[in-house]
Formats: structure tokens, sequence, C-alpha cells
């Protein structure tokens, strides 16, 4: 298991940045003794980073949902005049 840098963001996703320590296997793997490297990604506290904006992903579908909610709003009181 190798250590990463990892990025939480507000909305409780997260984001995987680069490797701060690899495992032994990763380690042979890069010396060519193994054919696949490590896919086990962990990361430590240390180096964890807390953001308090949404990922990308969030912030769109918040956005769409914004928009959407306007124009049915703008129906809304269209109907009613």
């Amino acid at each position: 298991m190798c250590f990463h840098r990892r990025v939480v963001f507000g909305c409780g996703h997260h984001a995987w940045q680069g490797l701060t320590r690899p495992c032994e296997r990763e380690k042979a793997f890069n010396r060519g003794e193994v054919d696949t490297g490590c896919s086990v990604m962990w990361s430590h506290g240390f180096d964890t980073t807390r953001v308090q904006e949404d990922c990308a992903k969030c912030k769109d579908t918040k956005a769409g949902q914004e928009f959407r909610l306007g124009v049915v709003k703008e129906q809304i009181k269209a109907l009613k005049e």
C-alpha cells in the first residue's frame, strides 16, 4: 500500500494527488523485479488537505440544479400572471 497526498473537499469527495511514499511492491516494480505495481492507495493525516469548496462535479451539479430551479420559478411566476 503506497501513501499518496489527498485533498478532501467540503462536499465530502476526495481527490488523490502525488505519491509520497511507495511500498516495497511498488519499489520492486520500479526496479523491474515484478510485473505489476501496487494498486492500493492510502493517505496519512499529515498528507491530507481539507478545503471548504466543493469539488468540480458537485459545483457543476449545483449550478445545473440552480438553473433548473430558476426556470421552474419563472414558469410558475408566468402562470400566476
